[in-house]
């Protein structure tokens, strides 16, 4: 019985590690994107979701955007209005 126990705490304190990770993932990206954002960095939600894979996204932004980019999840964030704008019109359009 206390094996299990010790197996349940176990468990738990490895859920709450990752869950810990997760949202200081999340608070980061939210700094990083606002730091950006007053950096004069233009922001592009894919919201909602598009059908391609992120494949099919990094491929082409590796191809197409010549600036700065940065991205977490389906936040993108662009240095340069232009390439912002062309992303809009791929892959929100």
């Amino acid at each position: 019985m206390k094996k299990k126990k010790a197996m349940n705490k176990d468990l738990m304190e490895e859920l709450a590690d990752e869950m810990a990770k997760e949202i200081q993932k999340e608070i980061d990206d939210e700094i990083m994107c606002g730091m950006l954002k007053g950096m004069g960095w233009h922001e592009v939600k894919l919201w909602p979701m598009v059908h391609e894979t992120s494949e099919s996204i990094d491929a082409w932004t590796k191809e197409q955007i010549k600036g700065k980019m940065w991205t977490s999840g389906l936040v993108w964030m662009f240095e340069d209005d232009k390439e912002a704008n062309w992303f809009k019109l791929r892959w929100l359009a």
